[in-house]
């Protein structure tokens, strides 16, 4: 028994032990046997973790904030915000320049500020144009195989090359150079029985020059020629251009093929013409003032409207490319709805007239295809002035910016049929045998200007 109340006695005791708070002063509150047992814990304290402020400005802007390389994207610049005192990495990413990264130092409590001239993946030359007092545009543009110089024409209204002034610029020398003009294989007594303009033009009538093409193959093996039929204006007696009915001949003009007729609703302008990489089609650019191209089979087996279909409709005077396997062309197409006309790069995948039609890109330009036709380059020339490359190796073709804000005249940007894009030589632009460079023509700060300008990569 004695035992008994002694256990009972400690096993009071040990409960009351646990259930009692620990003083907080030294006035100790009476504790109730019969309040709940509650045991409260109290949370220590967070100790404040030290900060600083961050600004980050870069040139140009908009290029997204990493910190620690551990994949903590903060922003866009510029962009400012609070983050943990000490030692962080820093890096900067634009697309179309070279990554930036740094180590910063935060101290507690301070502000620091960064700021960053982004450096661009491309190098802009600034290139002197001959000058002439005569009326010429840029006819042509291309690079040497050797990607260290480039071949250009500069010519009037005549579409053959014999007529052009020729000249080579030289990147590695810096110099330049006037070229012979390349010799036409069709002779005289060829252009004479065809009817064609003689290869004097001086000795032509103004009526076959205006109402006279001729397109020699870039072999040189064989053409596309109109002989002049005279179109009359609503007088009947004023010449506004030719009905261009079109031909295709060998250069002794044998083995004729007649392949449709490029009829221009405006006055005095010519078809201009495009050789596919292997010479078997040609499309025929009669978008003068109407936004029309034809695409022709040389051997004459058809010759249709490009694009054949109803929703796409080719944009305004710029030209459509053949890719280099000739399996492509890209062209800028417009499309309208409810809310009105909507300009865009699209691809024919097959030359069948231009049927099977896909959407590259919402942005437009002047195009150019890769060498092993993976790649299409799209020189924005109005708008973002900007250089985009479509990669169309995968099956949803993805776009990047290889450099922006380039040095561009300033084009009307309505981009209505009226404007247009301004003038022809813009449409001459040549990309380098290694992708690694591109010509074209460009501006001088404000003042609209001859020149060519060197974009060349780092790689």
């Amino acid at each position: 028994m004695y035992y008994r109340n002694v256990l009972g006695i400690l096993v009071l005791i040990l409960l009351l032990s646990r259930c009692t708070p620990v003083p907080s002063s030294a006035t100790t509150a009476p504790v109730s046997a019969t309040a709940p047992c509650t045991v409260v814990q109290s949370p220590l304290a967070p100790t404040p973790f030290p900060t600083g402020h961050l600004v980050v400005r870069s040139n140009p802007s908009g290029a997204l904030v990493w910190m620690d390389r551990a994949g903590r994207e903060l922003g866009k610049t510029p962009w400012e915000g609070d983050v943990p005192a000490g030692e962080h990495t820093l890096e900067l990413r634009l697309s179309g320049y070279r990554e930036w990264s740094d180590q910063i130092n935060i101290e507690p409590g301070s502000v620091l500020t960064v700021e960053v001239q982004m450096v661009a993946h491309f190098q802009i030359v600034l290139l002197p144009f001959p000058t002439t007092s005569e009326r010429m545009w840029m006819k042509s543009l291309r690079w040497d195989k050797d990607g260290t110089a480039i071949v250009y024409a500069l010519g009037d209204d005549s579409e053959e090359p014999k007529d052009w002034s020729w000249y080579r610029f030289d990147f590695m020398s810096g110099r330049g150079e006037s070229l012979p003009p390349p010799v036409s294989r069709v002779t005289d007594p060829v252009r004479a029985a065809l009817g064609l303009c003689p290869l004097d033009r001086r000795s032509a009538t103004a009526l076959c020059r205006l109402a006279t093409v001729l397109y020699e193959s870039p072999g040189s093996t064989h053409m596309i020629y109109a002989p002049p039929e005279v179109w009359y204006g609503p007088d009947g007696k004023t010449p506004w251009g030719g009905l261009f009915n079109l031909w295709h001949a060998d250069v002794e003009g044998k083995n004729r093929v007649f392949l449709g007729q490029a009829s221009l609703s405006g006055e005095a302008g010519k078809p201009g013409l495009v050789w596919s990489p292997g010479e078997d089609f040609v499309i025929v650019d009669v978008s003068y003032d109407a936004a029309v191209f034809y695409l022709a089979k040389t051997d004459g087996s058809f010759f249709q409207r490009f694009p054949s279909g109803q929703e796409v409709h080719s944009y305004l005077r710029i030209p459509p490319r053949f890719s280099g396997d000739e399996e492509k062309i890209a062209f800028v197409g417009t499309t309208q709805d409810a809310r009105g006309m909507h300009h865009a790069t699209w691809v024919a995948t097959t030359l069948n007239g231009g049927r099977d039609l896909a959407k590259l890109s919402d942005h437009i330009g002047l195009l150019q295809w890769s060498p092993d036709s993976r790649y299409l380059y799209i020189l924005d020339i109005v708008g973002t002035r900007t250089l985009f490359r479509v990669d169309l190796s995968e099956a949803a073709p993805r776009e990047e910016i290889l450099v922006a804000g380039l040095p561009i005249p300033a084009i009307a940007e309505d981009m209505t049929y009226e404007a247009g894009l301004g003038l022809p030589d813009m449409y001459n632009w040549a990309l380098s045998p290694d992708e690694a460079k591109i010509v074209y023509r460009g501006a001088d700060g404000t003042t609209l200007m001859w020149g060519i300008l060197q974009v060349a990569p780092e790689r």
